[in-house]
């Protein structure tokens, strides 16, 4: 009898150390992961969506502890305890490949979403009528850009063009020296005044002028994002974003999206620019997260739950928001000296 009573004990004994080394590592004695870096504000939905988190948990074991940072603004960041920086800009990586080679251990792109411009349907019906914009049967509208820009330049009044709105026309964007979504515009804008014909230094005068006459500008292209659509057309009648924005948004608030489609314009430039976002891994954990957002399933879920298209991208299967399948009027980005140049004079 006594026997049998320690024998029970020693169970009993065991069945509590499971338990505790079981909540403690619920994979089997097997430490989690933290992976830590700065993220561009554009990613935080994707790195707060449960189902991504519960993905990277079970599959790689890792945990993200993330910071939000504008890409350029992570470029100059104390990066001694992070593990990765995850920018939106292929030239942010150009950049801090220049400053700091010997730091990167791999980097990668793994998504990836168009430039677009994100409106009002009075504006865009607006926009159309000069012959600016043009809608098509899906819901979107193709924006010619080189013509907007020439009404910009030329101190347009939204007024002028039937929109009642006090003052001129203009797009609003990020900090090109803080922000990738502002940075692509620019480096858009100048490249499309190139390609027509203008100087270089004209293209870089006349963009600075359109850049100067926003005032505030935002860090975040996710701040920018929330103030276009809490803050109405009065205060954002015409704003830079990226794709994958407005699809997230509607993923994410199905009724008010139901409620507010029908006010919301999205213009695609013609020609426009891809937005890269590469991991940039600093240690041998930011590796193994490159490894990790590459894995299809976790790639699946970040076009069907936040709109961000990836390399092997095939087709739109998502008809919450009306996109083109493909886009075909892309234009390359500046070279990496010339963004270079652009920043320095857009900081003056």
């Amino acid at each position: 009898m006594k026997r049998k009573i320690i024998g029970i004990s020693i169970l009993i004994i065991i069945i509590i150390i499971g338990v505790v080394i079981g909540s403690k590592n619920p994979k089997g004695f097997k430490n989690e992961i933290v992976i830590s870096g700065y993220v561009g504000g554009e990613k935080i939905g994707f790195f707060e969506d449960e189902k991504v988190q519960n993905l990277l948990k079970k599959k790689y074991n890792i945990v993200v502890d993330y910071t939000k940072a504008g890409s350029y603004e992570m470029m100059d960041l104390d990066t001694s305890d992070k593990d990765f920086l995850f920018p939106s800009s292929q030239v942010a990586l150009e950049i801090y490949k220049e400053k700091n080679a010997n730091k990167i251990k791999k980097a990668e792109r793994v998504f990836q979403s168009p430039i677009v411009l994100y409106s009002w349907t009075d504006i865009a019906k607006a926009l159309e009528s000069k012959g600016i914009a043009k809608s098509t049967k899906d819901g979107y509208y193709n924006l010619d850009m080189f013509k907007l820009l020439e009404y910009i330049k030329n101190g347009t009044k939204w007024s002028d063009i039937g929109v009642d709105l006090y003052g001129k026309m203009k797009v609003l964007c990020t900090d090109p020296n803080k922000s990738n979504s502002g940075n692509m515009y620019s480096g858009m804008v100048y490249q499309i005044l190139i390609d027509n014909n203008y100087t270089e230094t004209e293209a870089l005068n006349t963009l600075k002028d359109m850049i100067k006459n926003i005032g505030f500008m935002e860090t975040s292209s996710g701040t920018l994002f929330e103030s276009y659509l809490t803050k109405g057309k009065g205060a954002n009648p015409l704003v830079i974003g990226y794709e994958n924005q407005i699809i997230e948004f509607a993923l994410e608030n199905p009724e008010i999206w139901n409620k507010a489609k029908r006010n919301v314009a999205i213009l695609i430039p013609e020609p426009t620019v891809w937005s890269e976002h590469p991991v940039i891994a600093l240690t041998d954990n930011g590796k193994l997260l490159i490894d990790a957002l590459s894995d299809k399933e976790i790639q699946e879920v970040s076009w069907k739950n936040h709109g961000f298209r990836y390399p092997s991208f095939k087709s739109i299967d998502n008809e919450v928001v009306a996109l083109p399948e493909s886009l075909d009027k892309i234009i390359e980005m500046p070279s990496v000296y010339e963004m270079q140049e652009i920043m320095r004079v857009l900081s003056e």
